[in-house]
């Protein structure tokens, strides 16, 4: 099965919810808009830019064992929300319900942040 395949069963199926298994993490990528507040149109080297941001996402979902073994206090631990860093080719690329997210292994995430969501 390709991804194409994939992504028209997952339209498909109007799934709501997803949990990602083992030590995977689900990550909606950040993406910048292609026009300004005020309805300027970004050039090209903007696009450069935010292709660079695709190693940028917000978690949205971790798995049942995702960093179970690579920290000592629970407090460590990233949660839903937080905005993380992750390497450039990581995992797969879903598009859910119109939004690109990456599946990827907790140990591909190299630097997280607390954000308001």
């Amino acid at each position: 099965m390709n991804n194409e395949e994939l992504q028209n069963i997952i339209k498909s199926l109007k799934i709501k919810n997803y949990k990602p298994c083992g030590e995977k993490v689900l990550i909606e990528l950040v993406t910048l808009e292609e026009k300004t507040k005020g309805g300027i149109v970004l050039p090209d080297e903007h696009r450069e830019r935010e292709r660079r941001q695709q190693t940028t996402g917000i978690i949205r979902a971790i798995g049942p064992t995702a960093f179970l073994d690579m920290v000592t206090n629970e407090e460590d631990i990233p949660k839903v929300g937080t905005l993380v860093h992750f390497l450039k080719y990581a995992g797969i690329t879903l598009t859910i319900n119109e939004k690109e997210y990456q599946v990827i292994n907790d140990d591909e995430i190299f630097i997280g942040a607390i954000i308001n969501d």
